[in-house]
């Protein structure tokens, strides 16, 4: 009976080794958003939106990691591009990365994932669910489903809560934001770089109504800021650098 007992766990522990997941995301500050739900909200006049998420390994082993998009909701005139790697053209179908990435263990992978929204001047609400999986065993995977709401403008979600564009744009050695956020809320501005890496994080106050951003020690080139309140992304837009 023991030999039997015995074969029963160890049985079970290989099943469960074999069907754990191996993949968590989380957004950029840390939080996880596996197998969850995260939201950007935007201007019909914004450029694009863009979602970011950081990929960890964490199991024992090497794993090769695809990035696939399903487009769940969508409205029409709107577009929608995936980066895993590689960047692929703006559409309106389900997308799959050109390229496995191989991912040690433990490995973090945080500026190689980004999922785009093109407004294209068209307010409404999409959804786009991109999932994460082992190319040698697709049942291995994890999800995040990504709502880009461009329904409404940003003073009217909240008419407390507002960011200026960047000024001057392209910066030199400093641009400034004039925003207004709600006494109790907590706020900042992130900013990413081209390949989805963030550079800076400016905590904001709601004692103020301006802000400055020191660009002197940035490379030149093309950024994103992301004016984020009470852990939800508000504005995502672009900002260039030339020194």
């Amino acid at each position: 009976m023991k030999k039997i007992l015995l074969l029963l766990i160890a049985f079970a522990l290989v099943n469960f080794n074999v069907t754990a997941q191996s993949l968590t995301l989380s957004d950029t500050d840390g939080n996880d958003i596996s197998n969850g739900a995260i939201t950007v909200s935007g201007l019909p006049t914004d450029n694009e939106l863009v979602a970011y998420a950081h990929v960890k390994n964490v199991s024992n082993r090497t794993i090769n990691v695809m990035v696939s998009s399903t487009l769940t909701q969508t409205v029409s005139g709107m577009t929608y591009a995936l980066c895993w790697g590689a960047c692929l053209m703006a559409s309106t179908e389900n997308q799959i990365s050109m390229e496995a990435i191989p991912m040690t263990s433990n490995e973090v992978n945080a500026d190689g994932f980004s999922g785009h929204n093109y407004p294209n001047n068209v307010s409404g609400v999409s959804k786009v669910i991109y999932t994460f999986y082992d190319a040698d065993n697709v049942d291995d995977k994890v999800t995040v489903e990504v709502t880009f709401d461009v329904s409404v403008g940003i003073n009217n979600i909240n008419r407390n809560m507002s960011i200026s564009a960047a000024y001057p744009n392209p910066a030199n050695s400093e641009t400034s934001f004039n925003y207004k956020i709600p006494a109790s809320a907590t706020a900042h501005i992130t900013v990413y770089n081209a390949l989805g890496v963030m550079v800076k994080k400016i905590q904001l106050s709601a004692l103020s109504e301006q802000v400055k951003l020191n660009t002197t020690n940035l490379a030149s080139g093309i950024y994103f800021y992301s004016f984020v309140v009470n852990g939800n992304i508000v504005k995502t837009s672009k900002l260039i650098i030339r020194h």
